[in-house]
């Protein structure tokens, strides 16, 4: 009975030792932590390699046939359409949005590429670096905001409410903010970005911006942009918002306004 008592007592012990280093034993050998992906940059730019090319889906050469159908659905066969820009020698058993027929299922695949695959990539670094005080994760985050204004506008003028100011905090079922208050949020966000990028004085995720190479210069001329074209929407609804935001987006110290094709983008 003794030497029972014994071993158990051993092999307790035997337990507690595992327990300490039982991370170290588990670790992956070949995985990569998000501290080394953060190292070279690559945490984010995947991401926002992502997001770039969801805001207008034309794809690459290598992938022409998916963003070519996205396109298809949210502009050319939609909107495009609608306004006499294009017409198709398909009547697609006249059920399309030319034909005034929303159909629920061509609604579900717009807000798909409008919205969703816009907030994939960016919920995942805003739940990493959303709340960051550190300048240089601020800078990356604007950036990430900018595409996200640039990408969300173009739902909300589709859809009209939707998920803005409580996108990305967890909740199973967020409640979707008016329209009203979408632009109102995204006008001040995108002035939150433009002060930030204006500040900074080196490139941002160079390797990884296929809009700008990372020039926060040309960011800031397109979040003012997209400022400027927002409030001109608002005015007349509500002047005096529109007044604030277009002298926001229009003084020369908050960064400019794309005012050329060398303020353009060599993809977007």
């Amino acid at each position: 009975m003794k030497f029972k008592k014994y071993l158990l007592v051993v092999f307790s012990l035997g337990l507690l030792t595992a327990c300490e280093d039982y991370i170290d034993i588990n670790k992956s050998t070949t995985g990569v932590t998000d501290e080394e992906l953060e190292a070279g940059g690559l945490i984010y730019g995947t991401q926002l390699m992502e997001m770039q090319q969801r805001v207008i889906p034309i794809g690459s050469p290598s992938k022409t046939t998916d963003p070519g159908n996205d396109l298809a659905v949210t502009d050319v066969m939609s909107s495009a359409q609608y306004i006499g820009f294009f017409g198709m020698n398909n009547n697609w058993k006249l059920s399309t949005e030319a034909t005034w027929d929303f159909a629920d299922n061509r609604m579900s695949y717009a807000y798909e590429q409008l919205y969703m695959k816009v907030y994939q990539p960016w919920v995942q670094i805003y739940q990493k670096i959303g709340n960051s005080e550190e300048p240089e994760k601020q800078e990356i985050m604007a950036i990430f905001n900018v595409v996200r204004v640039a990408g969300w506008l173009r739902a909300t003028d589709c859809f009209g409410p939707i998920v803005y100011s409580n996108a990305g905090n967890g909740d199973i079922a967020p409640m979707l903010d008016k329209q009203e208050d979408v632009y109102k949020a995204m006008l001040k966000d995108l002035a939150t970005c433009a002060d930030i990028l204006n500040k900074s004085t080196s490139k941002i995720m160079p390797k990884y911006d296929l809009i700008y190479d990372g020039d926060p210069i040309k960011w800031t001329k397109l979040a003012n942009s997209l400022m400027l074209r927002m409030a001109v929407r608002t005015h007349f609804v509500n002047k005096d918002l529109a007044v604030e935001y277009i002298q926001k987006a229009l003084n020369p110290r908050n960064g400019g306004v794309i005012e050329s094709k060398t303020d353009g983008s060599k993809n977007w």
